[in-house]
């Protein structure tokens, strides 16, 4: 069950391909122009248009684009500008001509490489959450021969960037790291970053439109820095930016801002008000948008540069390298004397009972590990696949390191619950009760659910109180704002994981690639759900509960108040139906509203400023939502970004034609199933119109797509289905011959293998 063959079901449709502009500003560019021109027409992936503002070229650049234009494989629209307005404004320009679902941003002399436009739109195309993409370069002379150096490097970000593939929003508002003939943007980013406010040409602190445009898009969704070089970077002493380092351009800021408005303090302070008032604008507009956290973020950052500029204080040194030292080499000293003081254990090849070898016979123990016994999504995994793993095979226990909770309850009579009550993370006398109960119920396989289970089994083996095989769950969700890899996570996977479960293809490719993985040791491992959960379930009537008598279709929401759920989307989607469209539907939002209570507070104040009260009601946290779904027309979802979501297959499972992002492994499964509408995240003009073909597929066909739903459910991702592979795991895992790995040699864990022969 590797990446690449751990498919249960159909092959997957890729969405369809984006209609994509180029858009190509000019200002005396003659020079270089026909070396990008024919770059283009070579691309593996040709543009659907190309747009051309030209800022009132003197020497024959209009005249070669009209040439071009004559005879290009595409359509050229070209604009002249009554008066020049610089580069930043006509950027501006050639974004409001551009009509493309994706716009790449071209400069005159620069030479693109033929899989550029492909690269950049396949992602964009392939992974929605991403807003804008941007690549590294080759540097080139003026002559256009190669010079031997990459851009990113050249400005002193490559190192960063080659280690931080998705960049966060409040890295663009501290320096510029994207180039912008280097991106693709997606369109909802560029209606979100127009117009361009006035500040971005403030002499002091310009912000050009490719580090506006970063900004927006990050604040709007996700920004992936690509560490291949698509184009050649043209070096020149004409080029308005080039590859001056940040501190040379900051000292010729400085010069000019000198020159303008006096001394060296005061455009200093005059820098850090200008800057504040572009990160406020675009605070401001991820705020209209709903996107809350964001906003905020851009908001602290605003605000400090408001300080700073209050304070009449010149500008400080960046942080200083956090040398902090993590959790595991902290404890170092303390597990080396827990290593030495603890009793020396018996190998995992005897039994504890009666000293007696382990053999075929007996059933493989297997303990389910997570944090909580709370209702969520990977603990709801972690029960179903507890309760279901085969019995004849199969002896259960499951472990919560934190607290107890209601899904203790849905776990099957047979399966033996331990709660470890750990406070913190490296909570040392929780360590040892967890390793003291794996040994007391000797245990065969831990399965732990999430990064902070995993590594307190990490750590477990790194100081010698366990050496049990180790499978690891990765429900990691947050994708879109952190693929990162630190030493810490990196050394506890190398040290503490044998085989690793991501339920999202790309947390397989961010094992196999950032961790170092070993390619047979990922598997993917999507969810699957119970359907015996659903059978005999008792609808609640949600028109007679929540008075929404005469109202057509009535759709169900089931996610917490919380802001990777992006509730705003679905609020601004309603807003955007005509209003006799808007009058049938009803929203029921079923889910916790004190998760996130500023959220949900903001979530009410759009309600009322958005006008769709009449269509929304709150449920708030239920103990019985299957009944909620059961009494529903069909069923909605709007996250920023997701794994799974699990609760698709709950509507699947339920009957019910959804509309839900497409984000996350189950969407790309059941993107050509017909069993629903998967609209980009964070789109509320796509989201409307899935709306809108829910209301016109009528009763008939909204109960032919649940149909198809639930048929998908019981053949693609049943449970029963996902369990057998998570038991081939552990079968590979404890028959694999010992080869260096973790735990490798005469120890505990290779006379475990030897004996254990063929398993379940």
């Amino acid at each position: 069950m590797t990446d690449s063959a751990a498919t249960i079901d159909p092959a997957v449709a890729p969405r369809p391909g984006s209609s994509v502009t180029v858009a190509l500003c000019t200002w005396n560019g003659a020079a270089w122009l026909p070396d990008l021109l024919a770059s283009l027409v070579a691309q593996d992936r040709p543009p659907d248009e190309l747009v051309v503002q030209d800022d009132r070229s003197t020497d024959a650049t209009v005249d070669l684009v009209r040439a071009f234009a004559e005879d290009a494989p595409f359509p050229v629209l070209l604009e002249v500008n009554d008066h020049q307005v610089g580069s930043t404004a006509n950027f501006e320009l050639a974004l409001q001509r551009s009509s493309g679902r994706i716009v790449a941003l071209a400069d005159q002399d620069d030479v693109w490489y033929p899989a550029k436009l492909a690269h950049l739109v396949d992602l964009l195309d392939q992974d929605p959450i991403l807003t804008l993409v941007f690549s590294d370069a080759d540097l080139l002379g003026a002559d256009g021969r190669p010079i031997g150096r990459r851009l990113w490097d050249s400005r002193g970000i490559g190192r960063y960037l080659r280690t931080n593939e998705i960049v966060p929003g409040p890295m663009f508002a501290r320096r510029a790291l994207s180039t912008g003939c280097t991106m693709a943007v997606r369109r909802r980013a560029v209606d979100a970053a127009l117009p361009f406010p006035t500040s971005l040409e403030d002499p002091v602190a310009p912000m050009r439109h490719d580090r506006w445009l970063s900004l927006v898009a990050a604040a709007v969704g996700t920004v992936q820095a690509v560490p291949e070089p698509l184009l050649g970077f043209r070096v020149h002493p004409a080029q308005q930016t080039g590859v001056l380092e940040p501190a040379e351009l900051r000292r010729r800021r400085l010069r000019a801002a000198r020159e303008a408005f006096g001394p060296a303090q005061e455009s200093t302070v005059r820098e850090h008000r200008v800057r504040a008032e572009q990160l406020a604008e675009a605070a401001r507009r991820a705020d209209l948008l709903g996107d809350f956290e964001e906003a905020d973020e851009l908001e602290a950052i605003s605000r400090h540069h408001r300080v700073r500029a209050d304070r009449d204080a010149p500008p400080g040194e960046p942080p200083a390298h956090d040398r902090r030292r993590g959790p595991l080499r902290r404890l170092r000293p303390l597990t080396d004397r827990l290593r030495r003081s603890r009793r020396r254990r018996r190998p995992l090849g005897a039994r504890r009972d009666r000293g007696e070898a382990v053999t075929a016979v007996r059933p493989t123990r297997v303990l389910a590990v997570t944090d909580t016994l709370e209702v969520g999504g990977a603990e709801r995994v972690a029960v179903d696949i507890a309760n279901s793993l085969d019995r004849r095979t199969h002896e259960v226990a499951f472990c919560a390191t934190r607290n107890d909770g209601p899904l203790h309850d849905v776990l099957r009579d047979d399966v033996a619950v331990e709660v470890i009550g750990r406070r913190a993370t490296w909570d040392v006398a929780g360590l040892v009760r967890f390793a003291r109960f794996v040994r007391r119920s000797d245990i065969d396989v831990i399965h732990t659910h999430g990064r902070g289970t995993m590594k307190i089994v990490a750590l477990c083996r790194q100081t010698g109180l366990l050496d049990t095989p180790h499978v690891f769950h990765d429900h990691y969700g947050r994708l879109h704002l952190d693929r990162r890899a630190g030493a810490d996570l990196r050394k506890a996977m190398r040290i503490g994981v044998d085989e690793y479960l991501g339920v999202d293809s790309r947390l397989c490719r961010w094992a196999r690639t950032a961790i170092g993985m070993p390619a047979d040791r990922v598997h993917l491992a999507r969810s699957g759900v119970d359907l015996r959960r659903f059978d005999d379930v008792e609808p609640v009537d949600l028109r007679a509960a929540f008075d929404l008598q005469g109202t057509e279709v009535v759709l169900a929401m089931v996610a917490n108040f919380r802001q990777q759920k992006d509730h705003p989307t679905a609020l601004r989607a309603l807003a955007e139906l005509p209003p006799d469209q808007r009058r049938r539907i009803g929203l029921v939002f079923i889910g916790s509203t004190s998760a996130e209570r500023a959220f949900y507070e903001r979530c009410m104040a759009m309600v009322e400023a958005l006008g769709v009260g009449d269509q929304v009601r709150i449920a708030g946290a239920l103990d019985e939502p299957l009944r909620y779904l059961a009494g529903a027309d069909g069923a909605f979802l709007a996250s920023k970004n997701e794994t799974g979501p699990l609760v698709v297959l709950e509507y699947m499972a339920s009957g019910l034609p959804f509309v839900a992002s497409d984000t996350g492994e189950i969407m790309t499964a059941v993107r050509d199933l017909d069993v629903g509408f998967a609209p980009v995240p964070r789109d509320p003009h796509e989201f409307a119109a899935a709306l809108q073909q829910v209301l016109d597929l009528g009763p008939d066909g909204r109960r032919a797509m649940g149909d198809r739903g639930r048929a998908a459910a019981r053949d693609v991702f049943g449970q029963e289905l996902v369990t057998r592979r998570v038991e081939e795991v552990y079968h590979q895992l404890l028959i694999r011959p010992s080869d260096g790995g973790p735990g490798a040699g005469e120890g505990p864990r290779s006379a475990f293998r030897r004996d254990r022969g063929a398993v379940g």
